[in-house]
């Protein structure tokens, strides 16, 4: 595109934005399409095009493809009166789990809160932007890593309904409800030692996550202090590269195999390993490496052992509390409802209760 085009397009834009500021649009309407602004504007359709598209890339609208735009914007940023929430997750997870996040999320149906759960396709919050957005009702992210760089234009409106649950919001002004990485390391560690394993190692995603790095800063803090040197514990940290990692199914054949690799090459250095992930998973690295789990090494997995019930494991679980996260979140929630007002501080830390043992 031209510059002089570009400057066309950017102009249409801001012509546009102020009219949704002005509340000429409603929240959900639909907006004018690309040949109702050439015939309105008498602009070009690059032009009519790009400007659309930088509307939506800053979240004042949404496409739903195949039928048009619409509008984000409301205007509004009080707390919605009505007990209404949105449950956005990825649906591998909610096929996976369904029945015991649905058991969590009975503590708010059992408050007076109608629930609506949003299952995506993709890992882009934004496909849940009409849900996020929508001025009646309050929404929690689940398990999901939130981009809100295309709710610019939404997202003064939106930060008091929106908390996020699992994962850190990605900003300070959204809440999150995580596990206490700080005794998640604690617990596992000094079970471990319990057990007479004495060299431990971790697997995690992507460190540039900040939840991750607040646990692999206390595992490198704690394991230095067991006078463990610093190369050894940095070089049996296993960084597993997959994006979203133990969540979609067409990505559990890079995750097997990177584990299996990092099991190969370190077995015979480490005695344990914790790993927040897939048992399945784990148990079929073990196979590819050859290593016999729990004899060689011992694995803790960070799960919630009520959700275990249909799966054969034989394996320690520390358990992340999934139950205090949901009753932390609901608490939240009435708290917004019924003062109109958002609780300071973004994050909220749910102690992990222990490792659970299996026969």
């Amino acid at each position: 595109m031209s510059t002089s085009e570009n400057i066309k397009s950017a102009k249409l834009k801001e012509a546009l934005s102020k009219r949704i500021l002005s509340g000429e649009f409603p929240f959900n309407a639909r907006f004018p399409g690309v040949h109702e602004l050439l015939a309105e504007y008498g602009v070009s359709y690059v032009t009519a095009v790009k400007a659309l598209k930088l509307l939506e890339d800053e979240g004042y609208l949404r496409c739903k493809r195949g039928v048009g735009y619409f509008t984000m914007y409301n205007g509004k940023i009080e707390s919605p009166q009505g007990k209404r929430l949105n449950f956005v997750l990825h649906e591998e997870c909610w096929k996976h789990n369904s029945s015991h996040l649905d058991a969590e999320l009975s503590k708010f149906r059992k408050a007076g809160w109608k629930i609506e759960v949003v299952p995506l396709k993709s890992m882009d919050i934004h496909d849940a932007s009409e849900y996020i957005n929508s001025p009646d009702s309050y929404t929690m992210i689940y398990c999901l890593s939130a981009d809100w760089s295309r709710f610019n234009a939404t997202f003064t409106q939106v930060s008091n309904r929106v908390l996020v649950l699992g994962k850190l919001s990605g900003s300070p002004q959204i809440t999150s409800v995580v596990c206490d990485e700080s005794e998640t390391v604690r617990q596992i560690l000094e079970f471990m030692n319990a057990q007479g394993r004495t060299r431990p190692g971790i697997f995690c995603g992507e460190i540039e996550n900040e939840l991750e790095m607040y646990r692999l800063a206390y595992w490198r803090m704690t394991l230095q202090r067991s006078n463990i040197p610093m190369e050894w514990i940095q070089t049996h940290i296993f960084q597993l590269t997959t994006e979203q990692y133990g969540v979609l199914e067409s990505q559990d054949k890079d995750m097997r195999k990177q584990m299996a690799d990092a099991l190969k090459a370190h077995c015979k250095e480490l005695d344990s390993i914790v790993v927040p992930y897939s048992r399945k998973l784990f148990q079929d690295s073990c196979r590819l490496a050859g290593v016999n789990a729990p004899d060689e090494i011992l694995p803790v997995f960070i799960s919630s052992p009520q959700w275990l019930n249909d799966e054969k494991n034989n394996f320690p679980v520390l358990d992340h509390n999934i139950t205090a996260h949901f009753e932390t979140a609901l608490n939240i929630l009435e708290y917004r409802r019924t003062t109109g007002q958002k609780e300071p501080g973004s994050w909220y830390f749910c102690p992990p209760l222990g490792v659970k043992t299996f026969e």
